[in-house]
């Protein structure tokens, strides 16, 4: 289903349109009210071209408001026209750089429904994928200068889940590459979270919960800093518990696991 946004006609346009065009007036009718609305359409006489034209040369110039705008404009005035095609995909990297990530994340998310044949789908997902990241790594969170680890953890979440998506899809893909990194990274940290939680419930003295925490980052992120880092505090909480079976097998493991256990810890 094609998406319709409400557009602010009262916004001075100048910019966008020169004076040469008359802008042609709509007459509505206010229900609260016996006197007419008048309301202009600054789009109303220019073609889909114009206007995506308008986009595009917006989107070059990193003024990425104006270029989601028109590009809003386009799929409103002309939803099915070539250009409203291309906008749909361009104003996906317009609404992120103007860090409206919620809708640059909307708008991929329509993409590959209504072009799942597109040759761009391989972009989209790294894009999805990018938008999430760079939505956990918010500024709100910078500016308070907050632990990574101890952030939730949903967006990067989505965002392992959109680069995997890339990589069984288009194993090929220029993104590939990017998107390895990007998930090792992410791997890392989702590791670093479970451990972080851990800790919370050890300050509480919930033993078996930090436990459990320890075992699922053993389980799920083998070969991660935070992997080796779990098996001490899992022997940790072996002792807290005092299950002497389980302190010899984690002693085990560790022995068998020197070198990379002494890395980490």
């Amino acid at each position: 289903m094609l998406k319709y946004r409400k557009l602010n006609f009262n916004i001075v346009t100048t910019n966008l349109i020169s004076c040469s065009q008359m802008q042609e007036k709509i007459q509505k009718i206010n229900p609260f009210s016996d006197k007419d609305v008048i309301e202009t359409d600054p789009y109303a006489n220019i073609s889909d071209k114009e206007i995506y034209t308008t986009g595009t040369n917006a989107l070059k110039n990193n003024d990425y408001k104006i270029a989601v705008t028109n590009y809003e404009a386009l799929e409103s005035h002309f939803p099915f026209s070539q250009y409203t095609t291309k906008a749909q995909l361009e104003s996906i990297y317009a609404y992120f750089m103007n860090e409206d990530y919620d809708s640059a994340y909307e708008q991929a998310n329509q993409y590959v429904q209504l072009h799942p044949d597109s040759k761009y789908l391989d972009y989209v997902f790294y894009m999805k994928g990018h938008i999430k990241s760079n939505r956990y790594n918010s500024l709100l969170h910078n500016l308070f200068k907050t632990d990574p680890a101890a952030r939730d953890v949903t967006n990067l979440k989505t965002a392992f889940h959109d680069y995997q998506k890339l990589l069984n899809r288009f194993p090929n893909s220029k993104y590939s590459k990017t998107a390895k990194a990007e998930l090792v990274k992410i791997k890392n940290l989702l590791a670093r979270h479970e451990l972080y939680v851990a800790e919370f419930y050890i300050d509480r003295k919930a033993y078996v919960a930090a436990a459990n925490r320890a075992q699922y980052v053993i389980a799920n992120f083998q070969g991660t800093p935070e992997s080796y880092k779990a098996l001490k505090l899992l022997n940790n909480m072996y002792k807290k518990l005092e299950i002497p079976d389980l302190i010899q097998e984690t002693n085990t493991i560790i022995s068998l696991n020197k070198d990379e256990y002494n890395k980490y810890n």
